[in-house]
């Protein structure tokens, strides 16, 4: 072996020895070889007796108590589940602030791992990274940066949404052969229908040739999402139990091990946030909001009598095992509703429309895009490539590329309902109109209409589409200022039920006379409609019409 290759350890001045890299050998006191510990990822907790891991094409029991020892995991072990069981969880050992790799399985449940184990790191037994998770049955909550790599034989790929951040979600491999996700924090794409599915959308499913974004969760996985936490719930009653095990159990103990469940809730909670930089507000912000009331939470004071404080302890343990038992037994004999056929109306189309501006979710992916290239230019930077007059230039640079597509939406927003203008942000059908009405003492003209999927940026519900509508009003007829309220007095009706009242509108509802405002209004509508009436009038009052069709 080259000398090179070789690095001297001195191990207490007892001896020295040398590490060959790769060798899978580290050295002990006076030189001797040792092999590396045993690798880190494992199975941390199960729930039923179901659980085996394939390994060489042999069958091995891991059934596995929480808060117990984690069985380890081999690089190509295959990790199955069977009736009413559950792995919670297999999760690896990264470096340092690297995210890991957790998987939760459900009954009836197969994945296949792939592992990389290097020594040192700073960890016991050194550092364990997943690399690989490949799918193959069942259901299944995946988080963590690996290659995903689905068992169906689907054209769907799953890749992180922003560079540096890990992928999360939940995912069922159905008997039809298609493909269930939801809680998604990832890039679906579907290569054969040329789509990608909306981010954060609430369920999406995958066929052999389609892609399908379901406006709410089915049943089945509402179900799924409770069984997920009455997972993290049936883990009290082992640490009851093994608090009443415990002769004469401390209260100082009790306190510390309550304090240590709940501190390192708070450290999951913040891994989890800043592993998914990149999750709706309202739920990043549930989050927050959790945390910080929950670190500066303290385990509960002892009561001043004793017997008091002896019988609560017992009581609180009591409790988390019933409570524990109960989720237990409840999740083994939980039965999901059978998946519901996703409705066509769903499904994602390759857009075609006429596109004026950006949509949020490219906005999105262009925004993530020029972040890596900035991450790229300030590593070139540190490694002294480019001067910091360069950088700054690039950075720049980079800052004019990821905000333009947002300026250009704000001046077509500027601009809509402007005459000759147009309105969506991308639109699939235009109807000229031209027709004024005198509306009290408002004259209004309609001058045109747009029908399509994204309005400002937002992209419609599946199933629905956005109707906007150019106006440009003048008081013609009153001395004093004359008012309309959109909300209640500019409907939409599409021939079907009741006509629905404004998503929203811009342009001036207070008029002067002689002073004339021009601006658009916009409504939600099924897919599929094509006659339309502008319907002016109070709701239940007799109405003036304005027709159009596209």
């Amino acid at each position: 072996m080259d000398k090179a290759a070789k690095e001297k350890v001195y191990a207490g001045g007892m001896g020295t020895g040398s590490i060959e890299p790769k060798s899978g050998y580290d050295y002990e006191m006076g030189g001797a070889p040792k092999k590396e510990k045993s690798n880190s990822t494992g199975i941390s907790a199960t729930c039923g007796k179901n659980v085996t891991v394939v390994r060489g094409g042999k069958k091995i029991p891991a059934v596995v108590e929480p808060f117990s020892k984690k069985f380890r995991l081999e690089s190509g072990d295959c990790v199955e589940t069977g009736d009413a069981s559950y792995v919670f969880s297999i999760m690896d050992v990264p470096k340092g602030d690297d995210p890991c790799t957790t998987i939760m399985m459900f009954p009836n449940s197969r994945v296949e791992i792939s592992t990389r184990h290097s020594s040192g790191g700073g960890i016991e037994g050194g550092t364990d990274v997943i690399t690989k998770v490949k799918f193959l049955e069942g259901m299944i909550s995946f988080s963590g940066p690996c290659e995903f790599e689905l068992g169906a034989k689907l054209p769907v790929k799953l890749t992180r949404m922003s560079f540096g951040t890990a992928m999360a979600f939940c995912s069922e491999i159905r008997k039809d052969g298609s493909v269930a996700f939801f809680n998604t924090v990832a890039e679906i794409e579907h290569a054969r229908a040329k789509v990608k599915a909306v981010l954060f959308a609430k369920e999406t499913v995958a066929t052999p040739d389609a892609l399908y974004c379901l406006p709410a969760l089915e049943e089945r996985y509402v179900q799924a999402q409770k069984a997920i936490g009455l997972l993290g719930k049936s883990q009290g009653s082992v640490l009851g139990k093994s608090m009443q095990s415990m002769p004469g159990l401390s209260e100082a103990g009790v306190r510390a091990q309550m304090q240590g469940a709940m501190d390192e809730n708070v450290a999951q909670m913040k891994r989890e946030l800043a592993e998914n930089k990149y999750l709706p507000k309202n739920v990043a912000e549930e989050y927050r909001k959790s945390i910080a009331q929950m670190e500066g939470k303290k385990a509960p004071a002892p009561a001043r009598d004793e017997g008091k404080r002896e019988s609560a302890i017992k009581a609180g343990v009591a409790k988390m095992i019933t409570d524990g038992d109960a989720a237990r037994s409840e999740l083994a004999s939980l039965r999901l509703p059978s998946p519901a056929k996703p409705d066509a109306k769903y499904e994602v189309k390759e857009d075609k429309s006429e596109r004026r501006v950006m949509g949020m979710d490219d906005y999105m992916r262009n925004a993530w895009a020029v972040s890596k290239k900035q991450n790229e230019a300030e590593a070139q930077f540190r490694d002294g490539k480019i001067s910091k007059a360069e950088l700054a230039s690039r950075l720049k640079s980079l800052h004019e590329e990821a905000i333009a597509p947002m300026k250009k939406a704000t001046e077509h927003m500027q601009n809509a309902g402007k005459e000759g203008k147009p309105l969506l942000a991308a639109a699939s059908a235009k109807a000229k109109i031209g027709k004024t009405v005198q509306y009290g003492a408002i004259s209004i003209m309609v001058r045109e209409a747009e029908i399509g999927p994204e309005f400002n940026m937002i992209k419609c519900p599946a199933g629905s589409l956005f109707v906007a509508v150019g106006l440009r009003l003048e008081n013609t007829k009153s001395a004093s200022t004359a008012y309309i309220v959109p909300d209640e007095e500019i409907w939409l009706n599409f021939g079907a039920g009741e006509p629905v009242n404004p998503e929203n509108y811009k342009f001036e509802t207070a008029l002067e006379k002689g002073k004339p405002a021009e601006g658009y209004v916009w409504y939600k509508v099924p897919q599929g409609a094509k006659k339309f009436s502008i319907m002016l009038g109070k709701k239940k009052m007799p109405k003036l019409p304005v027709d159009f069709g596209f």
